[in-house]
């Protein structure tokens, strides 16, 4: 279909109109209606701005949507196209013939949306002046990125219109730019029309909040989830509390650069806990209460908006451990997306409790052994044992079983959400898992490894470290020889017991390789001097951890298997030694070994011998090779998932298409 403009029976406009771009004081734009007189317009009031469009000239209504014959057949050629044209074909954007190839308007292009036939193509200068005004290569039709146009931000383009990637104003426009507008005064009135075409009614635009459980791993996941929603051209709002907001603030090399973003900004409100409160995994349930309690209203407060400025929240993006900030937004009309940051394989299990009590295969039995298999996890009968179950089946106490059922409720309380759930996982990883998971929850995007998708997406990598990262470990892997390092990382939450630290100490020792190990403090329970000097043994108290793993050096993570560290392993290809501690970990580790096969699942063995052989297996025998090939044939299949037409790639896109219908008033 193309817009054309209705031919009147006779002349009934009598005096000229235009519609001017007009530049507003808090860096938006909107269309307004010039004065009615007959006076040539002026060059201030074809400025313009990347945001809204508030009002169009009345004549608009006289425009329809007719069905178009004929075919127009396009071929990629970078950005050139051929036209051959049997019928006369239009601009989607200025209505003007495709065949007309004035240099004001550029030459045909096709989108490199989804968008089919007439709507695929565009003069070249419309199409990048028309997504300049949007702020974004989101189709506004199909909701898929119009990849062979030059976008916001790339040099190509900035180059053209002599902006920069952080100054979303159109001033100071080069001649020839100026000369395309003069020529073509009544493409405003046109653009505007289009935006009329969409709804009737002005489009609300799309704000999202994105609320993480406030722990190390929740928030630097969601926030990578954060820095790609907004990168696609959504209003972003984040939400941490006051003492994680600090030290992202100080720490995390990300949000420099997203607080210059203009559509994104950063919010924290209390938690309620005083200032000397540790806020680790231990005092979990205490956090998660003075959440729930004492932050609520600040919380309520930020979704009302109050005044701030900002257009109203549409959607908001949850951490699943805090349903009451889901039942919150939903009680205020909000609509709620949950995310959960741990495997689909661990939800799976999580959602499976019934089915586990039903069987009577859970309470484990006083003298159970720990490696009979577990047969009422659909999609998980060939592999999954007792011991691989999360950690917190393993509790046999009342409260250990309280807890359990807390966990359960925690999760199905997560099929409450109205706008869907996000995973951090993709088909190409857990895609039988998910089927099971979509029986229940048909909406559910997986859209990982966010870590990489964020990458690709927006070409930056989004740390939300809350802690200093040594860059030292990184000019001491420049030193070592390649994949002649063992890199050690139990994570930001994990303890160990003092003679679980000296068993490893003397497995890594007695192995005779290189170690990069991360001691960050609390790691080890009641420990307080430091371990022997070792040359081979580089130790530091956090690290940038992407970075490590895609290091040369590297041959291999010893890792806890919490999901993040996973994924990263995943994507750097990586081949990994498993100890598990908690949470998912269990049953990660089995993906790992069993399923993935590209790791060594050692759970529930510690002696030093133990870690002696898993690391020497990992780094020098037979089974070494088979894990690097399989963990590099991992690697390439998990990036392709986050390109362009990839799996996880196309969940991204759905979502973003879903949450800007929520911004448009059609929930």
């Amino acid at each position: 279909m193309v817009l054309r403009e209705e031919k009147p029976s006779q002349n009934v406009v009598t005096e000229p109109c235009r519609a001017s771009i007009v530049a507003e004081s808090d860096g938006s734009s909107c269309f307004s209606n010039a004065d009615e007189e007959h006076c040539p317009p002026s060059r201030e009031s074809e400025s313009l701005s990347n945001h809204e469009i508030s009002r169009i000239y009345e004549p608009c209504k006289s425009l329809c949507i007719s069905d178009c014959s004929g075919e127009l057949e396009l071929e990629c050629n970078t950005l050139e196209i051929k036209v051959d044209v049997e019928l006369e074909k239009d601009c989607r954007i200025c209505l003007l013939s495709l065949e007309s190839l004035a240099w004001e308007s550029g030459s045909p292009i096709v989108l490199g949306c989804s968008c089919k036939d007439d709507l695929a193509a565009a003069h070249k200068q419309c199409a990048e002046t028309w997504f300049k005004i949007k702020g974004n290569k989101t189709c506004e039709i199909c909701g898929v990125t119009a990849k062979n146009v030059v976008g916001v931000g790339e040099p190509q383009f900035m180059e053209r219109w002599n902006g920069t990637t952080n100054d979303l104003t159109l001033t100071g426009l080069r001649a020839e730019t100026q000369s395309f507008w003069q020529g073509h005064r009544f493409l405003n009135f046109l653009l505007a029309c289009m935006m009329e075409l969409m709804g009737e009614k002005k489009m609300v635009e799309a704000h999202v909040l994105v609320f993480p459980f406030p722990l190390q791993g929740h928030v630097t996941t969601m926030l990578r989830l954060a820095d790609a929603i907004s990168y696609a051209g959504l209003r972003l709002t984040f939400l941490n509390t006051d003492y994680n907001h600090a030290l992202l603030d100080r720490f995390a090399a990300s949000h420099q650069r997203l607080s210059r973003r203009p559509r994104f900004r950063f919010i924290s409100i209390p938690d309620g806990l005083p200032g000397d409160n540790p806020r680790t995994m231990r005092n979990f349930v205490e956090l998660e209460e003075s959440l729930r309690t004492r932050s609520l209203e600040f919380y309520k407060k930020v979704l009302r908006g109050d005044g701030d400025g900002w257009p109203p929240v549409s959607c908001v993006v949850v951490d699943g451990l805090m349903p009451f900030a889901m039942d919150a937004a939903q009680e205020l009309g909000i609509p709620a997306i949950v995310f959960r940051t741990i495997s689909g394989a661990c939800i799976w299990a999580y959602l499976c409790i019934p089915r586990l009590v039903e069987a009577a295969e859970f309470p484990f039995p006083e003298k159970a052994d720990w490696d009979d298999p577990i047969n009422c996890v659909p999609g998980m009968e060939g592999y999954l044992r007792r011991r691989d179950l999360p950690g917190f089946f393993r509790y046999t106490s009342a409260a250990g079983e309280k807890l359990i059922r807390i966990v359960g409720d925690v999760t199905a309380d997560s099929l409450r959400a109205r706008g869907g759930l996000i995973l951090n996982t993709s088909e190409h990883l857990e895609g039988p898992i998910l089927s099971h998971i979509r029986s229940l929850f048909p909406l559910t995007y997986a859209v990982g490894p966010l870590h990489a998708l964020s990458a690709s997406v927006t070409s930056f990598s989004a740390s939300g470290s809350l802690w200093a990262e040594d860059r030292s470990s990184i000019l001491w892997l420049d030193a070592q020889p390649d994949r002649s390092v063992v890199y050690v990382s139990f994570g930001s939450i994990a303890e160990l017991s003092t003679a679980q630290f000296l068993e490893f100490w003397h497995g890594f020792v007695d192995s005779g390789h290189r170690f990069l190990w991360v001691l960050r403090p609390g790691l080890v329970a009641g420990w307080e001097r430091a371990p022997p000097e070792v040359d081979r043994v580089k130790m530091v108290s956090w690290v940038p951890q992407e970075e490590v793993l895609r290091h040369r050096a590297v041959g291999c993570f010893l890792t806890h298997c919490g999901w993040n560290s996973t994924l990263e392993s995943l994507v750097a290809g990586i081949p990994m030694v498993c100890w598990p501690l908690l949470a998912d970990q269990q049953i990660n580790s089995r993906l790992v070994g069993e399923v993935w096969r590209v790791g060594i699942d050692m759970k529930d063995i510690y002696s030093r011998e133990a870690v002696e052989r898993a690391v020497k297996a990992a780094m020098e025998s037979e089974t070494a090779e088979a894990l690097r090939r399989a963990a590099a044939e991992m690697a390439v299949e998990v990036g392709r998932s986050v390109e362009e037409g990839g799996c996880a790639r196309l969940e991204f896109e759905k979502l973003i298409r879903d949450m800007s219908a929520l911004g448009s008033g059609s929930h």
